[in-house]
C-alpha cells in the first residue's frame, strides 16, 4: 500500500556555532528538536522557544538551551534517556501539550517503516537516529550516531521507501545559518545482528552495504497529547490536543463486538489501545492511526492488561495467570503467580511489572514472569475497582479505588521496604481511573468528566482536557522511556 507524508515550513537549523561547547560538533540532537520547536512557535505556540526569531545568535541560544535540558555533552553528545527527560521537561515548562514515544533496536525490538508511518498518521513529529556500525564476524557494533529531523516519508506501490530529513550538520560557517536543505534517502528494511540481537532496522541508502554501515536504528517522536476513554458503551473515544494551538479534537471508534469493555490500556511505544470485552474476556487491539481492530486469538476470560518490558509486550491477567503477547499478537510465556491479581502496571525505570494480588504488592520480571518479591500492600479503603499506576520518573506507585477520593502512593525501596503516604483528592464527586504521569499529576474521571490533580490532591486548573466527558476507564498518553539506561550511557549509542 502506498503512503505519502510531507510537512513544509520546518526549520533546518545548523548544529555548529561559535559559542557552543566544542563548536556544536555533538549538538545534533538538540538542534534536530529545535527545528520542531521553531515549527510550533511559527504556528501559534510562541512559548515553544526562548527566542522565536531567526537571528543567528538566537538560533545558537535556542540550541544551547535545549542542550542544557538534555544534558548534551560537547565531547560525547546526548543520550537517548536524557533526550526523553529533557524533551518532557521542556514541554512541561512551556505548556506544550505533547508526550514522547521512543524505540531503539535491541531494546524494544524492531525499527520498521510501518512504525514511522503509524506515528505520522497520528500527527507525530519525529527525529530519527542514524547509527554508524562496524562489522565483526557477522555482528554489527555501533560506534556513533547522528540525529535527523524527519520532514517526509513515502512508500510506493512497489515498496520503495524514501525518507526526507533535515540534517543539522553544516560546518560551512560558525556564525551564519545555512539555507534549508532537504535530504532524501531510500531505506531498505533489513534484519541485522546488532550486538547479539537479531532485529529489524532501516538500512540507509546504498552506502550502507560498505563501511561505515549506516541505518536508522532508533527514533523518538513527540505526539499531540491524547486521552482515550469509554465515554459511550459501544465505542472508544479519543481526545487529541493540537500541539501548536491546543485545540482539542474528538474521534470515536465503534467497538467491533456487541458488548461493553472491562479494561483499557495504551501501548506506550505505538498508537494502539487494547481492550477487554466485558462478557467474553476477549482481547482486542485498536490502531488509533487508522481505526482498525485486531482480535488476539486464544484469549478469553481476560481481566487485566498492561504493556511492559523493554520490548513492550502486552501482558494479560486471567485470575492467577499472566500471559505475554508479542507485537505480532502471538502468545508467549505464561506463568501461574499463585494469587489472583486485582491490578497490574509497569514500572519502566525499574523494568518490572507491579501488581496487587491477595493483599500484597508483587514485583514481576517482565522477561520470564518470575515473581521477584512481595510485600504487604497499603490498605485501600472501599470496594470499588482498584487502579494501579506507576510514575516512571520517581517509581512511585499510585493506588486508588473507583468511587473513593482517597489515594495512596508507595515507593518500593531497594531493600524491599515500601514507604507510603495518603491524601484525598479535592474532588466534587465519585472518581475513577487515577492515572499518574512523570510529574506526579493524576488524571481522573470525576463525575464523568476529565479532571487533573497534583501529588497533594489539589485540583490543577488549565489542564488541556479538563471538563471533557470521559468514562470510568480512562487512559492518558504519557511520555515513555523503556530503553536500557546502561546502553544509553555508552558512547557508541549517544546521538
Amino acid at each position: 500500500m502506498s503512503f505519502s507524508y510531507s510537512i513544509s515550513n520546518v526549520w533546518d537549523v545548523d548544529q555548529r556555532w561559535n559559542g557552543l561547547s566544542e563548536l556544536g560538533k555533538n549538538h545534533c540532537v538538540p538542534a534536530a528538536w529545535v527545528n520542531w520547536m521553531y515549527y510550533f512557535a511559527m504556528n501559534g505556540r510562541l512559548t515553544a522557544l526562548p527566542f522565536v526569531n531567526g537571528q543567528a545568535n538566537h538560533i545558537r541560544k535556542n540550541i544551547d538551551a535545549m542542550g542544557d535540558y538534555m544534558d548534551t555533552d560537547g565531547d560525547s553528545g546526548t543520550s537517548a534517556s536524557n533526550t526523553i527527560d529533557g524533551l518532557s521537561d521542556w514541554g512541561d515548562d512551556r505548556n506544550l501539550p505533547y508526550f514522547i514515544m521512543t524505540a531503539r533496536a535491541t531494546d524494544n525490538d524492531n525499527i520498521r517503516y510501518v512504525s514511522l508511518r503509524n506515528l505520522l498518521q497520528m500527527g507525530a513529529h519525529i527525529v530519527v537516529s542514524r547509527g554508524k556500525y562496524k562489522l565483526d564476524d557477522g555482528v554489527f557494533e555501533r560506534y556513533r550516531g547522528h540525529a535527523l529531523t524527519v520532514v517526509g516519508l513515502t512508500r510506493t506501490d512497489d515498496n520503495i521507501i524514501t525518507i526526507s530529513v533535515h540534517n543539522p550538520w553544516n560546518d560551512s560557517s560558525l556564525t551564519t545559518q545555512a539555507s534549508t536543505n532537504v535530504q532524501h534517502q531510500v531505506l531498505t528494511q533489513k534484519k541485522r545482528n546488532i550486538e547479539g540481537d537479531t532485529v529489524t532496522i532501516l538500512r540507509w541508502g546504498p552506502e550502507s552495504v560498505n563501511p561505515p554501515y549506516l541505518c536508522i536504528d532508533a527514533w523518538t517522536a513527540i505526539l499531540p497529547m491524547f486521552a482515550v476513554s469509554n465515554v459511550a458503551a459501544n465505542a472508544i473515544t479519543l481526545h487529541s490536543a493540537d500541539i501548536a494551538t491546543g485545540k482539542v479534537s474528538e474521534r470515536k471508534f465503534p467497538l467491533p463486538f456487541n458488548d461493553t469493555i472491562s479494561e483499557l490500556t495504551l501501548d506506550p511505544s505505538a498508537p494502539f489501545a487494547s481492550v477487554i470485552a466485558q462478557a467474553s474476556g476477549e482481547l482486542w487491539t485498536l490502531s488509533l492511526a487508522d481505526g482498525t481492530w485486531v482480535k488476539t486469538p486464544g484469549i478469553t476470560g481476560a481481566q487485566r492488561l498492561v504493556y511492559g518490558g523493554r520490548r513492550q509486550r502486552l501482558f494479560v491477567v486471567k485470575d492467577r495467570a499472566i500471559t505475554a503477547i508479542d507485537d505480532e499478537g502471538k502468545l508467549g510465556a505464561s506463568r501461574d503467580a499463585e494469587v489472583a491479581f486485582d491490578a497490574l502496571s509497569y514500572d519502566p525505570s525499574g523494568n518490572r511489572l507491579v501488581g496487587v494480588a491477595g493483599g500484597k504488592l508483587v514485583l514481576i520480571d517482565p522477561a520470564d514472569l518470575k515473581v521477584l518479591a512481595t510485600v504487604d500492600a497499603p490498605e485501600i479503603p472501599g470496594s470499588g475497582r482498584l487502579s494501579l499506576s506507576v510514575n516512571r520518573r520517581d517509581q512511585s506507585i499510585v493506588l486508588s479505588r473507583q468511587g473513593s477520593p482517597e489515594v495512596v502512593t508507595a515507593r518500593w525501596q531497594t531493600k524491599g521496604v515500601v514507604t507510603s503516604r495518603r491524601f484525598r483528592l479535592q474532588s466534587e464527586g465519585a472518581s475513577s481511573g487515577a492515572h499518574v504521569n512523570q510529574n506526579g499529576r493524576l488524571f481522573v474521571a470525576e463525575n464523568g468528566r476529565f479532571a487533573t490533580f497534583d501529588r497533594d490532591g489539589a485540583r490543577v486548573k488549565g489542564s488541556v482536557f479538563v471538563g471533557l466527558a470521559v468514562g470510568a476507564l480512562l487512559k492518558v498518553a504519557r511520555s515513555n522511556n523503556p530503553l536500557d539506561p546502561e546502553r544509553s550511557k555508552r558512547l557508541g549509542w549517544r546521538n
